[in-house]
């Protein structure tokens, strides 16, 4: 899993050392008929996170085949039918955690991949109510797993059950207090219920210290954090300059990331600062000439800064190159 892995993540590099890749591809290649159940499995939910989903199918089905009352194996299979595009593999893949869970044909009923694929399933079909029954019952068998208090905290947002929300996610804090994303769902609450500005900074200093505990390296939690807060506070000056923060960690940590930088420019815009937006939107603009955000946003800045001539010959350009890739399509 960790070749698979080393492979797929120097293949999304801006520059790819194929001599690099060509090794690793030979290793795994090499290692293939001696890996076991549990390298391949591991192997398989990579496969499965990244989306490719046959190579997913096609792993987890060599260990099914050398053995076929892998209950670990079947439930990934499940997930993976879970995570396709049709409503028919969605069915199936119910049907193959249901299989996991029943004793009576050498299943276990408590099966914690099984479960959860089980709750992800009511909650992908709207029936949250189901969803929140099963995901308490792996609550209630796996008391240390944090990650299930997480997903019923969300699921009673969706509910609007607003006091079991806290209720939930304060039991996740308790096990592990510094668990990014319990402290986002409080600062999402007290963003959008409570209103208690003091309460909610702390928190904001709560998930700074977390991040820097958990996931000082993590440029995507600090992006998509970043992001969210930011279109949900209502321009609130000391969200926003935490939310600055975050974002300016994530593009320090991938500094030629057009979509980070995009992102810190939009929000040098919400606090006014519209000419740093423009010069980072056109920064973001030299690390991927084929993404038309950047273009946008130097035409939302020159429109808020009065410059419409300005503006009006950015949009041409941008007409330009839509010409241009039209022709070319």
């Amino acid at each position: 899993a960790a070749t698979t892995a080393l492979i797929y993540y120097h293949e999304h590099c801006r520059i790819v050392d194929r001599e690099a890749v060509e090794q690793l591809q030979f290793s795994q290649e090499s290692a293939q008929s001696t890996a076991s159940d549990r390298d391949l499995l591991n192997a398989a939910l990579f496969y499965l996170h990244i989306n490719e989903l046959k190579r997913a199918s096609q792993t987890v089905m060599n260990v099914i085949e050398s053995n076929s009352s892998n209950l670990n194996a079947i439930a990934i299979k499940g997930w993976i039918y879970l995570a396709a595009p049709k409503p028919e593999y969605i069915e199936k893949g119910l049907q193959i955690f249901d299989s996991v869970l029943n004793e009576s044909e050498g299943g276990n009923s408590k099966h914690l991949e099984a479960l959860l694929g089980r709750s992800a399933y009511y909650e992908m079909n709207k029936s949250y109510s189901v969803a929140i029954e099963v995901i308490t019952e792996v609550t209630i068998s796996y008391k240390d797993f944090i990650p299930g208090n997480i997903i019923k905290a969300k699921l009673h947002i969706i509910n609007a059950e607003w006091d079991l929300v806290i209720e939930t996610v304060q039991k996740a804090l308790d096990e592990d207090p510094f668990n990014i994303e319990a402290i986002r769902i409080y600062i999402f609450y007290y963003l959008s219920r409570e209103k208690d500005h003091e309460l909610l900074m702390e928190k904001f200093e709560e998930l700074t210290n977390a991040f820097e505990e958990q996931e000082s390296r993590n440029a995507e939690a600090f992006y998509s954090y970043s992001k969210l807060f930011a279109r949900i506070c209502s321009r609130d000056v000391d969200v926003l300059k935490r939310c600055l923060e975050y974002i300016e960690k994530a593009c320090s940590l991938r500094p030629e990331n057009c979509t980070y930088t995009c992102e810190l420019a939009y929000q040098r815009c919400l606090v006014d600062d519209y000419n740093d937006g423009f010069l980072t939107y056109q920064k973001a603009a030299t690390y991927d000439e084929t993404n038309m955000e950047p273009l946008y946003g130097m035409i939302y800045c020159r429109i808020l800064q009065g410059k419409i001539e300005d503006a009006q010959q950015q949009i041409e350009l941008v007409n330009e190159i839509s010409e241009g890739q039209e022709k070319t399509a």
